[in-house]
């Protein structure tokens, strides 16, 4: 092909590339999902309370951005799929709308739990499903409420007691202290005495 072929040819090839690019974005445009959650990490401290299970409800906020419904699915992961119940598991978003999505969590052990509660957003007659995830790590401690024989023996008066023994031994740590510098002092000025004698 020489140079004047190819200038030809340009104009054609230049409509022809950019008829492809107008295509593929106008579709990609239609397809696009926006997918939006509220509080993507929750970190959470609890007790269990004389062995008694952890019962307690948590959540996460979906956003529907877009300018059509989606179709959400919540399903909680790893160590959640047996230890949180998601109240409604399905359910459908219209454009620009939000929703609280609540989930119920047992706990019977102390320890630390840590899994994701999936968010999936679906728009009708899309093959592709975005998610995102809420990152949930519950700290759980022992929480006995029976009291405790330490508190309780020192107790007001026990703090008291310690306060009143530490003033009286700073006192006696002062006093033989001062006796040690008097002597030291009695004991340089005896020298002296005996060096002009």
């Amino acid at each position: 092909m020489n140079k004047k072929e190819v200038l030809q040819a340009l104009p054609i090839i230049l409509f022809i590339i950019i008829i492809n690019i107008l295509a593929v974005s106008g579709i990609a445009e239609e397809e696009n999902i926006i997918a939006s959650i509220s509080n993507p990490r929750m970190v959470l401290y609890k007790a269990i309370t004389n062995n008694e299970p952890l019962e307690f409800q948590n959540s996460v906020f979906v956003n529907n951005e877009n300018d059509f419904e989606v179709k959400i699915t919540i399903k909680p992961m790893g160590v959640w799929k047996e230890n949180a119940k998601v109240r409604e598991e399905t359910f459908t978003l219209q454009p620009d709308e939000r929703k609280e999505a609540i989930y119920d969590i047992t706990i019977t052990e102390p320890g630390e739990y840590a899994g994701e509660i999936l968010v999936l957003f679906e728009k009708q007659g899309y093959p592709n499903t975005l998610s995102l995830m809420q990152r949930l790590v519950v700290h759980v401690t022992e929480e006995d409420t029976k009291p405790s024989i330490a508190g309780n023996a020192i107790g007001n008066s026990g703090i008291k007691i310690l306060g009143t023994s530490t003033t009286i031994l700073f006192l006696v740590v002062l006093v033989l202290l001062s006796i040690f510098v008097r002597k030291k002092q009695v004991k340089k000025s005896g020298e002296k005495n005996n060096r002009k004698k």
